[in-house]
């Protein structure tokens, strides 16, 4: 997601991935079963603080982090 959007870092929510995928060759059944949804990348501009608070609000007590990131 970072890469194709040519961006800084990627956010994605945490329910969205759903499986692990194994060592060896990656077919596309093993990419939708991690992902099986048809979604769409988005780029925004956020300050700082924006994000900050994104990230506390995607944080519960109850079910933890729902959210997945790469830098």
């Amino acid at each position: 997601m970072k890469e194709e959007m040519d961006a800084d870092f990627a956010l994605m929510n945490g329910g969205g991935i759903r499986a692990d995928i194994n060592e060896g060759d990656i077919t596309y059944g093993d990419v939708f079963t991690v992902q099986p949804f048809g979604n769409v990348l988005n780029k925004v501009d956020i300050k700082g603080s924006g994000l900050e608070e994104v990230l506390n609000n995607q944080i519960s007590k109850e079910h933890g982090p729902d959210y997945s990131w790469w830098v």
